[in-house]
């Protein structure tokens, strides 16, 4: 998520009509590249009842030292699936099994803290869920859903009390979109498609530093983004470069799917697709050198397919010279599609920073190629 935008070039380029695709549907799904991966199965949620939650004061608190997850592995903290996260406005997190039994409790600020693109938050608030979940947003309630089944289930106090929950300070960890292309799109937008290869990593990165390049779908003001996302020292692959999905909203848990590592010169594929039916954005993100894929679907809402942005982008954590940042990166083989599977109309604007602190990291953004090629420089 976006937490600055520094404008040093704005460079607009005028972009002659593009070919059309003949019409060949009134309506959508015309450009459902992946739409055999789309799950059609989906949980009747109308229909789900919470189980009757049984608070026990009296549990000792759990330090929560990796991200809540209804998966097994190493790199997570498990729960089983069909738990529910009760989070409380005293920034208390308590996890109840399918009948409604506490299994956990933890405090949100003395649990890990994650760097994740929609900012720090602690593990309590981000999810991985298995690789094509659905997310939905029901008031203060969410739900993951897999092959019709409600995997996870999230109540938020905050949300119905107006409050916010106890995230850590974001100006504490040096994050921004360092560098990026970015677009406004007035239409409509269903399909965009990104390729890119995995470049040189950090040479010699400080502590906690992480690196994220993605192509994204955001909301105007910043409150919703669908990304298919590379990342560099993203925990559980530290030192490692990893791909994993994310659809994310401001102020809700972090419902990510599973990190696949990655190597140098791999090719990375990122799609976003919106599904009509459903309204949501199927998130994927393929290493094609591999075949390995990882994805999500976004929960209604998160991000509508008119009136909004596209971008591609270098984000950072904790970045304080050239030796944290990746080489170049060249986003090539971009396609933007309307419902109609037509051609959408896309005009880069650039921007990076430049501040006398980060001008040795030799950020610029090369838009003379785009909207098909997009270039993204550094120092390395």
């Amino acid at each position: 998520m976006r937490l600055r935008k520094v404008n040093v070039i704005l460079l607009a380029l005028l972009l002659a009509a593009m070919a059309m695709v003949p019409y060949v549907c009134a309506e959508t799904e015309q450009n459902n590249a992946f739409s055999s991966e789309m799950e059609s199965v989906r949980a009747n949620l109308a229909e789900y009842q919470l189980p009757d939650l049984k608070f026990d004061n009296s549990q000792e608190y759990t330090f929560v030292s990796a991200e809540l997850s209804p998966v097994e592995g190493k790199h997570v903290q498990s729960i089983p699936k069909g738990s529910i996260i009760y989070h409380s406005q005293d920034g208390i997190t308590r996890v109840f099994d399918s009948t409604g039994k506490q299994i956990l409790v933890a405090e949100d600020k003395k649990s890990a803290q994650i760097k994740d693109p929609n900012g720090v938050k602690p593990a309590t608030w981000v999810h991985e869920l298995p690789s094509g979940s659905t997310v939905d947003i029901i008031g203060d309630r969410m739900y993951a859903t897999k092959d019709g089944n409600v995997i996870l289930t999230i109540v938020d106090e905050n949300v119905n009390a107006g409050t916010k929950a106890p995230f850590a300070p974001l100006a504490t960890w040096n994050h921004y979109w360092f560098e990026y292309s970015e677009a406004y799109v007035p239409g409509n937008i269903r399909y965009f498609d990104a390729y890119w290869r995995i470049p040189s990593q950090p040479p010699s990165p400080g502590s906690g530093v992480v690196d994220y390049l993605f192509n994204a779908i955001s909301t105007t003001d910043g409150n919703g983004i669908v990304q298919p996302v590379l990342a560099w020292n993203r925990a559980p692959y530290t030192g490692q470069w990893s791909i994993v999905s994310f659809a994310l909203r401001t102020g809700r848990d972090d419902m990510i799917s599973p990190a696949i590592s990655a190597s140098p010169n791999h090719v990375i594929r990122g799609t976003l697709e919106y599904n009509a039916g459903q309204s949501k954005w199927y998130v994927r993100t393929e290493d094609t050198t591999t075949a390995q894929v990882t994805s999500i679907y976004s929960g209604t809402g998160y991000v509508p397919d008119s009136s909004v942005n596209v971008q591609t982008v270098f984000e950072g954590w904790l970045i304080n010279s050239a030796n944290d940042i990746p080489g170049d990166t060249t986003f090539y083989n971009m396609a933007y599609k309307d419902q109609y599977n037509n051609n959408v109309a896309i005009s880069y604007d650039d921007y990076y920073d430049s501040s006398s602190a980060i001008t040795p990291l030799g950020l610029s953004v090369d838009l003379s190629s785009s909207p098909g090629r997009v270039v993204l420089n550094t120092a390395n």
